[in-house]
């Protein structure tokens, strides 16, 4: 069976397929237009959290709690 989510977007889809072409294209800018203002806002903390692999997030290496202690090689 099919997730909610995966047969709302298939209905989307056929409809944009199937559906009237005037009211295709109505909601087809409408949807543009609210894409488009999203892109605009994603940088300024209107839509959420950015994930943790945008870009400009640096890792930080962990710092050691332990002493590093060196190994003797064997004399040859």
């Amino acid at each position: 069976m099919a997730k909610p989510g995966i047969a709302d977007e298939v209905a989307v889809l056929r409809f944009f397929e199937q559906g009237p072409i005037e009211k295709a294209e109505l909601l087809y800018r409408i949807v543009r237009e609210k894409i488009e203002e999203r892109l605009r806002n994603e940088g300024d903390g209107t839509n959420g959290p950015r994930s943790a692999s945008a870009p400009g997030k640096k890792r930080q290496p962990a710092q050691r709690t332990t002493p590093v202690t060196e190994v003797p090689t064997p004399a040859a």
